[in-house]
């Protein structure tokens, strides 16, 4: 008989040449520690590049009863190899008797168990096996109960694959949910799925059913393959989707992993160029209509030309099964997204209960104007700032004692600390109520003299000194911001011997109405006033008194690229909130926020507060 096996290097780098080894075994697992009965040389592999292999082999002779026998293969490890605990393939099991050998499936044993129930997946069939490329059909197999007693509900998993062997290692392409069934029970089940295209002639489907509590024999949980035949005219399509690998499959709550993808572009001409975006779902099939976890900018593509991308993400807070995949989200077509990498996700999910003490920056990102591998780019002097920003929702005046607050700068200007940006509740002692509601502040550090403040609007503007956080001088605006977007302005206000005064004006662009906030004068170090180093800081910070994260209202805001002088930034570094510890009492990390990139709108997402969900780790990058 023959075995057959495929190597796939599943990295993001090429794969020396090795050797192959074949096995035969007592029992299901393969190991180097079982009889070799053969080897075999695989060639260097490309990423993501796979290699079938064959060896005629004999079944063993001198068996006076029937008997299961197993084999597989594994593959030698490699220089600078990622990962060696998977090279070992799962087992082929050979039923062998005294008459005759014959190789058997475990997906098609239907020799009666007892003992318990046993669940078998029958007559897998396709509504049509001779299909054009990117064209539906329907897979339909039987789950059957063979064993003598019932068997509790389960999930049947299907699989395409690239021979006939059927196993749960193939890419899963969907799920169905099986009722428990009686002993000697069947339930028919079916899957509308579409044919491949990416020249692909042959390929295989069949499924799986998850294993049940007590059941007698868990060998036999996989049909046997039915083949489609694809031909025809390809799709129009040109961009080839594959998720190739994630770092991990078992995961715990909140853990840091990789998506690991790759586009080829297998049309007749160059690409255009591509935005490749990243998402979550909850079952196999992955669309737009998912949770959208990321996204990357891609430069077009060659003909045959190949991208590997990869973005790393957390787990989610919540335990249970999810699925990862891509799309390429700027071509349409039944092939511009991935089949879905099953993960397990274990843990506790996060206590949003506890008392967070504020104030916190929930999300944070440092634009830099720089990189540390050029440091004569630290020579750049900022003295105007233009910053873009979205309000995708109003989070309203939702409480006395609490605010919110979009932080859009923090910075140095000639060595003096200042800040802008807006509030749900701006503070004012001198107001009755000791706040005014919304409104736009602007401050500096290092003097008390309100000299060196002014605003346009006594009745709509004041001024503050304060050294309660350390000295410092502000001027305040109440500005009735609402869902839209705006645009904020930093720049040079007139100057004076002794500094120069700068202002923050803000732009209403659905109005096409800009309110001035006020000017704070700043002092000349060595002539002159700039933002030096050229980095500043954003941030959606929660303050006022203690309140629970989960309390805290869903604020979603995207800032695209600040402009320094007409240059945008080419780094940026991602925060979130610390745990903190103060005297006698701890304040929890606030985990429900979230900041991504996003290219597709050159702006950084701020979601935090309410139902928002930590999908993307801390990341110092640049951008392309």
């Amino acid at each position: 008989f023959t075995l057959n096996v495929t190597v796939h290097n599943q990295g993001d780098a090429q794969a020396a040449a090795t050797m192959l080894h074949y096995y035969r075994s007592n029992n299901a697992t393969i190991t180097a520690s079982d009889a070799e009965v053969g080897t075999g040389v695989v060639d260097s592999l490309d990423a993501l590049a796979t290699s079938a292999q064959s060896i005629a082999l004999t079944a063993p002779t001198g068996v006076s009863a029937e008997r299961a026998i197993y084999y597989g293969a594994c593959v030698a490890s490699v220089s600078g190899e990622s990962n060696t605990d998977n090279n070992c393939s799962s087992a082929v099991r050979i039923t062998v008797s005294g008459q005759e050998a014959t190789e058997e499936a475990a997906a098609t044993d239907s020799t009666a168990s007892e003992g318990g129930p046993d669940l078998i997946v029958q007559s897998p069939s396709a509504s049509a096996v001779k299909l054009m490329p990117g064209q539906e059909f329907t897979l339909q197999v039987t789950v059957h109960n063979q064993g003598d007693q019932q068997a509790a509900a389960t999930t049947l998993h299907y699989y395409r694959s690239n021979n006939a062997t059927i196993t749960s290692s193939n890419t899963e392409v969907g799920t169905d949910e099986i009722d428990a069934l009686d002993a000697s029970a069947t339930s028919a089940v079916s899957i509308e799925l579409t044919a491949p295209t990416g020249g692909v002639p042959e390929i295989y489907y069949g499924a799986c059913v998850a294993s049940v509590s007590d059941e007698s024999n868990t060998d036999n949980n996989c049909s046997s393959a039915v083949k489609i035949t694809v031909s025809g005219q390809e799709a129009t399509e040109e961009e080839d989707l594959i998720v190739s690998s994630i770092s991990q499959t078992s995961l715990t709550t909140g853990q840091v992993f990789t998506l690991r993808a790759r586009v080829r572009n297998q049309g007749t001409e160059k690409s255009q160029d591509l935005v490749l975006s990243y998402y979550r779902s909850s079952d196999a099939r992955i669309s737009t209509q998912d949770t959208q976890v990321g996204t990357d900018a891609l430069d077009s593509l060659a003909l045959s030309g190949i991208r590997n991308e990869s973005i790393s993400l957390i787990a989610p807070s919540a335990p249970g099964t999810y699925y990862y995949g891509a799309c390429v989200v700027s071509v349409s077509g039944p092939n511009n997204c991935s089949s879905g990498v099953r993960v397990i996700v274990e843990g506790d999910s996060p206590d949003l209960t506890r008392l967070t003490w504020p104030p916190q920056h929930m999300a944070s990102i440092q634009w830099d104007w720089y990189r540390d591998s050029y440091p004569s780019s630290n020579k750049l002097q900022i003295r105007e700032l233009e910053i873009d920003f979205t309000l995708h929702n109003d989070p309203g005046d939702f409480s006395d004692k609490h605010g919110l607050y979009l932080m859009l700068c923090n910075s140095y200007l000639s060595d003096v600390g200042f800040y802008f940006g807006l509030q749900t509740d701006i503070q004012d002692l001198n107001h009755v109520k000791g706040r005014r509601g919304k409104g736009l502040v602007f401050s500096r550090w290092g003097t008390r003299d309100l000299a060196n403040a002014k605003v346009a609007d006594a009745a709509e503007g004041w001024t503050q000194s304060s050294g309660h956080e350390g000295d410092f001088i502000g001027v305040r605006r109440t500005y009735d911001w609402g869902a839209g977007d705006y645009r904020v302005r930093f720049a040079p206000d007139g100057s004076e011997a002794d500094g120069e005064w700068f202002g923050v004006w803000i732009t209403d662009k659905a109005r096409d109405e800009t309110t001035w906030i006020g000017s704070l004068k700043f002092p000349y170090l060595n002539g002159t006033a700039v933002i030096s180093p050229p980095s500043i800081y954003t941030t959606v910070e929660i303050y006022g008194s203690p309140i629970r994260p989960i309390d805290i209202p869903e604020w979603h805001v995207s800032v695209k690229r600040p402009s320094g002088d007409g240059v945008k930034p080419v780094a940026f570094t991602s925060y979130y909130s610390p745990e903190v510890a103060f005297p006698g009492k701890d304040s929890p990390k606030i985990l429900n926020s979230n900041v991504r990139y996003d290219p597709t709108d050159d702006a950084m997402h701020f979601q935090a507060g309410g139902s928002a969900e930590r999908t993307n780790p801390e990341q110092k990058t640049t951008f392309d």
